[in-house]
């Protein structure tokens, strides 16, 4: 399936998900036959969502450590970070590795990414005592760090400062030069059209069509 069908198929399944929900939420909670209905249609459109072709292998996402296996990594708008572990604290929580830990060598690789890529921190630094976009440089190193190529990041510049967040878009296109994949979720036209290489539009939950930038404004 090309990109922009498959696109639309996702944005569809993801309308048809909302309204379930929205039905199940506001018609079902009396109606124990509506709410088995209801969460089975789900149950359904939730499958089809994580059976996905990836490099040509289908596969199956139900989670952030299924995601992580084949390269995907988000970055959510509120951060998920223990405020008083330090930066390369924070990057290594959770890493399943066989081999002893080992501080030190994981504030080296830490701090090729970061240098790689330009990103501004103190990896010695507790959250508490980090700024808003140093969290965020956390979060984003994070999912790199676990080998994400494809990045999603969810309003990442609404709590940014105009200077903070064409700092945060520089790294950003060193990380397309360097070929990894970045799916941003905003509401911002100008920082799209500064950006993009193509916008999926969805509009009340609906898909509406998917545009290369090149060609659009943001009137159109």
């Amino acid at each position: 399936m090309s990109s922009p069908d498959l696109e639309k198929e996702l944005g569809e399944l993801k309308s048809e998900l909302f309204k379930l929900r929205f039905s199940l939420a506001t018609n079902g909670l009396d109606n124990p036959m509506k709410i088995k209905e209801v969460k089975r249609d789900i149950a359904k459109i939730k499958t089809v969502l994580t059976q996905r072709e990836l490099n040509g292998e289908e596969v199956v996402i139900k989670s952030p450590r299924d995601a992580f296996k084949y390269g995907i990594g988000m970055v959510h708008q509120h951060f998920k970070l223990v405020d008083v572990f330090t930066a390369t604290e924070n990057i290594v929580l959770g890493i399943n590795d066989k081999e002893k830990f080992n501080i030190k060598k994981a504030e080296k690789k830490v701090k090729e990414i970061t240098d790689k890529y330009g990103f501004d921190i103190n990896l010695e630094s507790k959250v508490y005592e980090m700024s808003v976009s140093e969290k965020q440089t956390v979060e984003i190193v994070k999912v790199l760090y676990r080998g994400a190529q494809t990045l999603i990041l969810d309003e990442p510049t609404a709590v940014l400062t105009p200077q903070e967040t064409e700092k945060l878009f520089d790294v950003l296109r060193r990380m397309k030069e360097d070929g990894k994949s970045i799916i941003i979720i905003t509401h911002k036209l100008h920082e799209v059209m500064a950006l993009t290489d193509r916008v999926a539009v969805l509009r009340k939950g609906e898909y509406i069509g998917t545009v290369d930038t090149k060609t659009a404004t943001e009137q159109s």
